[in-house]
């Protein structure tokens, strides 16, 4: 929002479309959401991508065409349920992780994309319930930075409303305070230079 010199509002939030999905695929060749997206460059705005592991490829095709309107994913690119509903399995779902790993080595090709490192229950839910979870999100934690440097990634707690939705959404029922995910994330990348880690905070 806009403020008067008393502090007063004088004009609300910029009114910018954020519907998330409705059914549609907007990445994959909409010409019409095409033509929207170009626009953000002439406003200096940057787009969040909240998408499904599957659109990431469109995503960064689109995305390659206008190299001047910095990209942000949102959520380590959202892979869901990597160990099987309910953590049912003991190992990551290769074809989920090789999906995921596809498009987000695409868009790590492009200079201008940037990973927020958050909301990790949706990839494991209830992650900090034992060792061998916060491991896993441990690896796509550390990947996820190998694959676009400390200086385009962020830590992001994604904090809206309790620790379980905010970091899992509705798929898990508890997770970190902020207080204890600020601590995963200094020994998850405890092995950073100092001014690698003040890029990622």
């Amino acid at each position: 929002p806009r403020f008067d010199e008393k502090g007063i509002i004088i004009n609300p939030a910029t009114l910018v479309g954020n519907l998330r999905h409705n059914g549609i695929d907007y990445l994959d060749n909409h010409l019409a959401f095409e033509r929207g997206y170009a626009l953000l460059e002439d406003y200096g705005f940057s787009f969040d991508l909240h998408c499904a592991p599957k659109q990431l490829l469109s995503a960064a095709k689109l995305c390659s065409k206008y190299p001047n309107i910095p990209v942000v994913i949102n959520h380590l690119g959202r892979p869901m349920q990597l160990l099987g509903e309910n953590n049912s399995q003991m190992m990551p779902d290769d074809q989920k992780l090789n999906e995921w790993r596809t498009g987000m080595k695409a868009m790590a090709e492009l200079p201008h994309a940037h990973v927020k490192i958050s909301s990790l229950g949706w990839a494991i839910p209830n992650w900090t319930a034992s060792a061998r979870r916060i491991d896993m999100v441990k690896k796509l934690c550390q990947e996820t930075v190998e694959l676009f440097g400390p200086e385009r990634c962020m830590i992001g707690t994604n904090w809206w409303r309790d620790a379980a939705q905010s970091d899992s959404g509705s798929l898990g029922n508890n997770g970190p305070s902020t207080e204890e995910y600020l601590e995963y994330m200094l020994d998850f990348f405890g092995g950073l230079t100092i001014e690698e880690q003040h890029m990622l905070f």
